[in-house]
């Protein structure tokens, strides 16, 4: 197929039925065009690498391009057998120690780099609040976190979770998001992702959600 070149959604269903009945490519095959691929002189440098990644960070996309990125990467998840490939091939790239080195040290160049820095951090940061942070009241400490864990039996309380702690304590959260008050009412036990949500998400929801919660739950005080 030429480069470039734009195939209509019947040419692309075509092809996508030719590509099923092909036989099963082997792990040595597998292994052969990987090396393959390594070995080409075409193959990037890390060092192209990092400028690519500078070049696409912050690049603005439209709202129209963001809503069919959206819908595609859905539909291709809600396919079972692709995440479950997905899955497996990260597993066992991860698996080789050298691998992990790799992609660690990839991100040490990364976050070296100011120019990145300064596309991701601060006001360019999609949970930056205005640079201010308060810090929590004296009296939110370890003995009020673990009597509200208790009082709500170690257990998430988003109703769509209620996740039990399993090693790792939940968190305590503040319904209002005001740190300093930590009257039991303001306080609920969330685990690590329900508690993400309410942070990165819209809070004036997440306070009607939870306060609502609270009432319902009885706790009024």
């Amino acid at each position: 197929m030429r480069k470039g070149r734009i195939c209509s959604p019947e040419t692309r269903a075509k092809m996508r039925e030719s590509a099923k009945n092909r036989l099963p490519i082997s792990e040595k095959t597998r292994m052969k065009m990987s090396l393959s691929q390594k070995n080409n002189h075409h193959h990037m440098s890390e060092e192209n690498k990092i400028k690519l990644r500078i070049a696409n960070f912050g690049h603005p996309r439209s709202n129209k391009t963001r809503i069919k990125l959206s819908k595609s990467a859905k539909e291709r998840w809600k396919n079972q057998e692709l995440r479950n490939i997905q899955s497996k091939t990260r597993k066992r790239y991860f698996e080789n120690s050298e691998n992990r080195n790799k992609q660690r040290n990839i991100s040490i160049k990364q976050w070296e780099n100011l120019e990145i820095l300064s596309k991701i951090s601060g006001p360019n940061h999609h949970a930056w609040r205005g640079g201010t942070r308060v810090p929590y009241g004296l009296e939110f400490g370890r003995g009020l976190r673990e009597m509200i864990r208790k009082r709500d039996d170690f257990l998430c309380q988003n109703p769509r979770c209620y996740v039990p702690e399993n090693g790792k304590k939940h968190q305590v959260h503040h319904v209002d998001f005001n740190k300093n008050h930590n009257g039991p009412i303001n306080l609920i036990t969330l685990c690590n992702p329900c508690h993400a949500k309410t942070i990165n998400g819209d809070r004036d929801y997440w306070i009607d959600f939870y306060r609502n919660l609270q009432e319902m739950r009885g706790i009024t005080c």
